[in-house]
């Protein structure tokens, strides 16, 4: 008999509710991948590291000097499994230095709605975890070197049981993992389960983090902080936080996660390049800047800012729906030519 596990997913009511999956599936499928012609060779098994931070700082080291990490976000499945391989192929060969990648979800309350969408184009392609476990395995079986990351949601990470969802993203060849609504006030058991597999446990740092906040992203992040431009969620606007009288009235306060608690605004709070010096002091850990990346006017600026890499999600997600039709079918060669000649200028401003 299979065994079988409950994880939170996605019900046919479309609410948060556990999925039975099937566990010696998935890790059959990732043991055919592993031994296909391309697969995970055991040369490349002997060069995976134990301590998965090592991408990132192999990375950062082949990177010249000056020179920005450039960080593409792409939901896992959307807006097919096959689909989705050939864009994150296009987006590689394009130049991107390391992957950010989503597992569709039902409740994503960091993101704005171009990356919503993005999780209900996977969740309609069925379910997502096994299928993301896939494709992070054939990722990794032709960029060895490639540093990948996962953002997710609490529900499907602590659904899973954290030991064993950190365990098989290791497993399947991730670096590091991103629990957007998990605050730093919560990041005890997250870090252990990273730490049991080697993975990074990743945490972001508002525009206006207070000095807890950053003597707790130091000294407890690995492999990079995910500095946010500006309160709020992902794609909404480019507008970047670092004019303190530009604050709206009610910003997410310092706790380290992407949908932590409100708070009133401080007439006094630092902006965010008060932030990005301020992390540069405590620590040496590499910042990467997210949310509202777009141009590559921005990624002058945050290179200027002091930043040493730039992740962009939402401006690539809106082309892939710019090449989607009234069905939901993707013209995949066009979208893949598209996304990779934006990164390909994005990463061009890098240098």
């Amino acid at each position: 008999m299979k065994k079988e596990e409950k994880v939170l997913g996605v019900r046919e009511d479309g609410g948060v509710g556990p999925f039975a999956w099937q566990v010696a599936e998935t890790e059959q499928t990732l043991r055919t991948v592993a031994s296909a012609p391309g697969g995970l060779t055991d040369q490349a098994d002997q060069e995976r590291p134990t301590d998965h931070t090592d991408r990132y700082r192999q990375m950062f080291s082949r990177l010249a000097p000056g020179e920005l990490a450039f960080v593409p976000f792409f939901m896992l499945g959307d807006p097919n499994p096959s689909a989705s391989r050939e864009l994150i192929r296009a987006a590689i060969a394009a130049g991107a230095d390391a992957l950010e990648v989503g597992i569709g979800f039902s409740d994503p309350v960091a993101d704005g709605p171009t990356v919503q969408n993005a999780h209900l184009r996977a969740l309609a392609a069925g379910p997502t975890l096994a299928p993301a476990l896939e494709q992070i395995a054939q990722i990794r079986a032709e960029s060895p070197t490639l540093p990948i990351g996962v953002l997710t949601y609490a529900n499907m990470a602590f659904g899973c049981g954290l030991d064993e969802f950190c365990s098989r993203l290791a497993n399947a060849g991730a670096d590091s993992v991103l629990v957007a609504d998990c605050p730093l006030r919560e990041r005890s058991e997250l870090v252990a389960a990273c730490e049991k597999v080697g993975l990074a446990p990743i945490f972001i740092a508002p525009p206006d983090a207070d000095e807890t906040t950053i003597s707790d992203l130091a000294t407890l992040t690995r492999g990079y902080i995910y500095v946010v431009s500006r309160p709020g969620v992902t794609g909404t606007d480019s507008s970047i936080a670092d004019d303190t009288s530009r604050a709206p009235a009610q910003a997410r306060a310092g706790a380290g996660g992407a949908a932590s608690v409100i708070a009133p605004a401080l007439a006094t709070r630092p902006s965010l390049n008060q932030t990005v010096a301020r992390l540069r002091e405590r620590c040496q850990i590499p910042l990467l800047q997210g949310f509202g990346i777009k141009s590559e006017q921005q990624v002058l600026e945050a290179k200027q800012r002091g930043v040493d890499g730039v992740i962009c999600g939402s401006a690539l997600l809106e082309i892939l729906e710019s090449y989607l039709d009234e069905n939901g079918q993707c013209d995949v060669d066009a979208a893949a030519q598209r996304i990779a000649a934006h990164i390909s200028k994005l990463k061009a401003a890098t240098r």
